[in-house]
Parts: C-alpha cells; sequence; structure tokens
C-alpha cells in the first residue's frame, strides 16, 4: 500500500520532529504535532497580510520575490563584525540594486535581504547565504563594471543595465549543489547569456544513440529543464520589457512571468512556515525528498489522466497515511517551497498535488503552469485548461494563494491560455461550481 510505502519513507527520513516532542507512533510527528498545526493555523489566518507586498521589504521590480524579516538593527547590528569581505559584498550589491544599506561590513538582516534578492535574480537558491561561488560572481561582476567605467550613479539609474553584467560571460558563473541534494542528484544548470526580448531559450534535444546527425531544431528535453535559471532568464526579460499586457502576442512568455511569480510566492510561504518550526534544513530536504520519490507515479499521471482522476488518486495515498489535513497542509506548504528552491521539480509538483487534494484549488494554477510550459512533465497544454480554471476561479472566488494583491493576474492568465495549441480559455469564474473554503483551524 502507497500510503505504508510513505510511512516508512518518511520515518527513515527522520521527519519533521522537535526533540521535546512526545514520542508518536504516528506521521503527525512529521510537522511536529501541535506547534505545527499552531504554525499553520496562524500561517492561514495572516495570508494576506504575509502577501500583501510591502515597499519597505519587498522589490517593486521583482513581487513577492523577498521575505520579509523582522529584524532590530540598533540592538543587533553592533554584535555583527565587520569585515573586508562584507564591505565589498555589501558595495556591490548596492552597486546592481539589490538595497544592502549602509556600506559598513556588517552582513546583517538587510544585507541578507539584498543577498536573496540577488540569488533570486541569478537563479541561485534564495537563502541569504553567499557561497564562494556566488560571492566571487557577484564582486568579479561588481569589478569588470568599475573597469568599463560604469559609474554608481550610472547603476542606480538603470538598475537593469546595470544587472545585465551579471549575466553576461566572462566570470565564474558556475554552479551550485543546492541544500537537500544528493551527491548525484539535480544540479541547477549554468546561467545562460540573456535572451533577446519575448524569447523563449531552449537548448536542442541530444542526439539517440547510434544517430550521427544533430538536430539543432529539435524540441528541447523540458522535463529536465531548469525553472530556476527559466526564471531567472524571465526575470531580466520582464524588468526590461514590463509585464505582458498583450498575452494573446506571446501567452508562453506571459505565462512564464505569471508561473514565476507563484514560485517566487510558493518559495516565501514556505520558507516563513519552516522558520516558525524551527526544523534543520537538512531534515526538511530529506523528508521533502521522500514525499517526492512517493508522488512520483501521481505527478506522471498529469499527463495521462484528468484533473478529476489525479486527484482522487491523490487524494486515496492522502487518506491512506492518516496525517491530520492542516498537519499535511503544513508540510507540503513547506516542501512545495523546498522543491522550488532547490529546483526539483518532483518534489515541487507532488507538494502541490498534495494541496490541491485537500481542496486548496489555488494550486491548480501551479500543475497548469507545469503542464503548459513543460516543467517537470512534458509540455501538454490541452491538459493544463482544467487545472487553470479550478486555480482561477479559487483566485477569483476570495482565495488567492499567489500576489492577492494583483487580482488583474487571473485575466492574464487567461488570455494567455487561449492562445496555447488548445485554443480553449478557462472558464470565467462563475461557470463552474466551487466551494468557498474556510481557513483551517
Amino acid at each position: 500500500m502507497r500510503s505504508t510505502r510513505l510511512l516508512s519513507a518518511l520515518a527513515a527520513a527522520t521527519a519533521l520532529t522537535v526533540s521535546t516532542a512526545p514520542a508518536r507512533a504516528d506521521i503527525v510527528d512529521f510537522v511536529a504535532g501541535a506547534i505545527a498545526s499552531q504554525a499553520y493555523n496562524h500561517f492561514v489566518r495572516n495570508r494576506a497580510a504575509n502577501q500583501a507586498p510591502a515597499a519597505s521589504t519587498e522589490s517593486s521590480k521583482s513581487p513577492g520575490v523577498s521575505r520579509a524579516r523582522q529584524s532590530n538593527p540598533s540592538s543587533d547590528r553592533a554584535m555583527i563584525p565587520a569585515t573586508e569581505e562584507g564591505r565589498a559584498v555589501q558595495e556591490a550589491l548596492n552597486f546592481f540594486g539589490f538595497d544592502a544599506g549602509t556600506v559598513d561590513g556588517r552582513i546583517g538582516p538587510q544585507s541578507r535581504e539584498a543577498i536573496s534578492a540577488y540569488q533570486d535574480f541569478m537563479g541561485y537558491p534564495s537563502d541569504g547565504e553567499l557561497d564562494a561561488t556566488e560571492r566571487g560572481h557577484l564582486v568579479e561582476a561588481f569589478e569588470r563594471a568599475q573597469a568599463g567605467d560604469l559609474s554608481a550613479g550610472q547603476a542606480a539609474s538603470d538598475d537593469m543595465e546595470a544587472r545585465v553584467m551579471l549575466k553576461e560571460p566572462g566570470a565564474s558563473q558556475g554552479t551550485r549543489m543546492a541544500a537537500g541534494d544528493h551527491p548525484a542528484g539535480l544540479q541547477q544548470a549554468s546561467l545562460r547569456q540573456s535572451p533577446s526580448a519575448n524569447e523563449i531559450v531552449s537548448l536542442a534535444r541530444p542526439p539517440a544513440a547510434g544517430t550521427t546527425l544533430v538536430n539543432l531544431f529539435a524540441p528541447p528535453p523540458a522535463v529536465g529543464a531548469s525553472l530556476a535559471s527559466h526564471c531567472a532568464d524571465t526575470s531580466l526579460l520582464t524588468a526590461t520589457n514590463g509585464f505582458s499586457s498583450g498575452a494573446a502576442s506571446n501567452g508562453a512568455a506571459a505565462l512564464s512571468e505569471q508561473f514565476c511569480l507563484a514560485r517566487a510566492y510558493a518559495i516565501r510561504d514556505g520558507a516563513d512556515l519552516a522558520a516558525g518550526i524551527g526544523v534543520p534544513a537538512d531534515r526538511i530536504a530529506a523528508s521533502c525528498a521522500a514525499y517526492g520519490e512517493e508522488m512520483r507515479p501521481h505527478v506522471a499521471a498529469l499527463t495521462r489522466e484528468g484533473r478529476d482522476e489525479v486527484l482522487e488518486g491523490v487524494g486515496d495515498l492522502v487518506r491512506g497515511t492518516g496525517i491530520a489535513a492542516p498537519d499535511l497542509a503544513a508540510t507540503a506548504t513547506v516542501c512545495l517551497s523546498e522543491g522550488y528552491r532547490t529546483d526539483d521539480m518532483g518534489v515541487a509538483l507532488g507538494s502541490a498535488l498534495i494541496l490541491a487534494s485537500l481542496d486548496q484549488d489555488a494550486y491548480g494554477e501551479l500543475m497548469g503552469h507545469h503542464l503548459a510550459l513543460g516543467f517537470g512533465v512534458p509540455a501538454a497544454p490541452e491538459r493544463a485548461t482544467e487545472w487553470y480554471e479550478a486555480g482561477l476561479s479559487a483566485a477569483e472566488d476570495g482565495r488567492a494563494v499567489f500576489a492577492p494583491g494583483q487580482p488583474e493576474r487571473t485575466g492574464l492568465i487567461r488570455k494567455a491560455v487561449a492562445s496555447l495549441p488548445t485554443g480553449r480559455e478557462p472558464a470565467q469564474s462563475g461557470s463552474v461550481l466551487l466551494p468557498v473554503l474556510l481557513p483551517l483551524q
């Protein structure tokens, strides 16, 4: 029975337990029992407030990317040692428009927010901690800009013009193994030079065994594509050209913008919830990997079966675990964030399916994006439409989970979906009868 294997896998992964919690035989310990449930209920009640864009904590050019963090600068900053390395990082961040505040060599909360924004822009895991590769690329790009006589004043006048230098080849961008990856696991792809306006970049399919000729125009192997890298490219195009208003002219580009925006919100929401539970990152990574493995057949079913059939299968698995709905939803929210942060599409899609099976229909938008654009599953626009219908209808009914302050998103997505090969626009709100769900208590 799949639920039994799920319990075993999660137990082996040590689950998301708290050392002071009493031993329990069931999997509710996966989210630290009552602690996780309370955290989830608090999260649901304050979702709108947490997701509303705030000018003081989020960049207006990248809505939903940076997480708001509370800090006490006056009492904490004096405790942070100043270093020359920190000064160089702050100076480079400020130059490229990632506001690190005063250049004093102390890497505090504001500097870490700037680091997170830089990491998200580059497609790195957005954890606020620079590894040697990320730091080296940032500082080298800054030095190249200085050598090219691009002044700080010029950079400040056009952040995106300066940030293009971060995408240019010539510095050691390299790759970074995301937290929770196995040694032979998925590694984030190296970032490519930014494409021209409205261009969706893809790599040609490698030749099959025994083939002597290469077709440079073959369709891309989208299942293995890096969403983090794609969103970095999309972010650059969006900041340069503005958000798409004429979705019919380039529906794929418009959907990419909205997909990456939803991904950013999902990463932030799960990270905020995980921080409240206080579980070590390695335990989260191991436990979420177990979820991704167990959900693999249901993710594969997305291209073969309709939405109702897929959710029926996921629902059977969910009911078989015996996990309380609030705990399972909280866990799936954390693992959705982990999947997108580490570029593990199996974990992300599996977690989104669990949330959708728990009557959180707005998460259906994610399955629509994955199927429409081909990340984690082969592209299947004809299967994407019904997932979009459920997700957008839930958002229009007041249950939005992504960018709730931007109600115009649903109309933009509908127009973009109508331009896909299926040619069928998702139904307007009201034509599909869906229950209005109350927050879980």
